[in-house]
């Protein structure tokens, strides 16, 4: 897995990106569109599996550790910013662009009236945040002083939002601090979230939004996974990783079972505050368990062919899957997405394989050879 103090490709950690997006898939087009009565003894176990939500936060921790990975193997470089900022424009740019794109086509192209009058197109096109907020990659704010999430084409761009945020900060954080107080910093940045949120939530207009959706309240899931990849990048605490790999046991356990029980007597102000903490913790050291320990079990699953498959095209997955949800409903059946009968439950399995269609095409002739010409740039000579 690791040669000296800089670990080299991990597949494993296509398999843990494809496990994100799964979830990610599970939550927006099972249970977040379930419209049927739930019996008495299945309730708990929705309201467990309602966590799904939340592959979004491992997406975040993924992010930290990957990206703060490669910041810190390259902080020295002479061509540090730009081969950095360069690859990233190559790599979000231009399939989040043409995809914002085409829905600004659709909506200046659709008379409003109707579209308003007809619910599908209403859910995926209608009532969208400002122009410039997507542009700009700050519709997070938009939304947090608003309190919606806007046309449901593009509201999951909250999250990339975040990511963009994030892309403007650690660099320079990697770059001038130095490495003595990097951890530091970074426990104080994980540390600082949960706080951010308990204020936010009682002085912030619209405080699930502002909790949710901008990103230093979501600053303990990136940061830890930067310390990870700060963690694995020294060779003693590497050593004590790999001969105590499964002491990581406790703190999944410990994390999974105070968020089944947040999820069975929920509280909103209290998941709001150490939920996203908890979950940062599960998914941090759920990574760690699977690049600590790469003829483990876990290490294993998340080699699954089909599981790494689904990883790479994550990001295609993830922009599309919303808007094809509401065109396959809104064409076949004539309602916005919902789950209620087998007929719903068919067209569901349509949308997806029509999103993870379209995402496997994107990735081949458009986004691959547009990642290889930002890869291009190098950090050194």
């Amino acid at each position: 897995m690791m040669s000296g103090t800089k670990p080299q490709r991990i597949p494993e950690l296509d398999g843990l990106r494809g496990l994100a997006i799964l979830l990610v898939l599970i939550w927006h087009y099972g249970l977040a569109s379930l419209k049927i009565p739930i019996g008495l003894f299945a309730g708990p176990l929705v309201l467990i599996l309602n966590l799904t939500w939340s592959g979004v936060d491992l997406f975040f921790v993924l992010s930290g550790f990957l990206i703060g990975g490669i910041l810190l193997d390259n902080r020295e470089a002479p061509y540090y910013f730009k081969a950095f900022y360069t690859r990233r424009i190559f790599r979000i740019f231009p399939l989040y662009f043409m995809w914002l794109a085409i829905f600004a086509l659709v909506v200046l192209l659709a008379p409003p009236p109707a579209a308003a009058r007809c619910a599908p197109a209403a859910w995926l096109w209608g009532s969208p945040l400002p122009g410039w907020s997507y542009v700009t990659f700050t519709q997070n704010f938009v939304m947090s002083s608003t309190g919606v999430y806007g046309a449901n084409w593009l509201a999951i761009t909250w999250s990339l939002a975040i990511e963009e945020q994030f892309y403007l900060l650690l660099p320079f954080m990697i770059r001038r601090i130095s490495p003595r107080w990097l951890p530091r910093v970074l426990g104080a940045c994980i540390v600082a979230a949960p706080l951010l949120r308990y204020i936010l939530f009682h002085v912030a207009p619209y405080p699930e939004f502002a909790t949710y959706v901008l990103m230093p309240c979501r600053a303990d899931a990136l940061m830890l996974g930067v310390l990870c990849a700060w963690l694995i990048r020294q060779a003693h605490l590497q050593r004590r990783l790999l001969t105590h790999a499964r002491w990581l046991y406790v703190p999944i356990g410990l994390c999974a079972g105070v968020l089944i029980f947040m999820a069975l007597f929920p509280t909103p102000e209290r998941f709001v505050v150490w939920g996203y903490l908890l979950l940062a913790g599960l998914y941090a050291s759920l990574l760690l368990m699977t690049v600590s320990r790469p003829h483990g079990r876990v290490a294993q699953f998340f080699r699954i062919r089909w599981l790494r498959g689904l990883g790479l095209i994550a990001f295609g997955v993830y922009l599309f899957h919303q808007a094809m949800s509401g065109l396959s409903h809104g064409l076949i059946l004539h309602q916005t997405p919902q789950l209620q009968s087998w007929a719903d439950l068919l067209v569901a399995l349509v949308a997806l394989g029509l999103t993870v269609l379209m995402a496997r095409l994107s990735w081949i002739y458009y986004e691959k050879p547009l990642v290889a010409i930002g890869q291009a740039t190098r950090y050194g000579p």
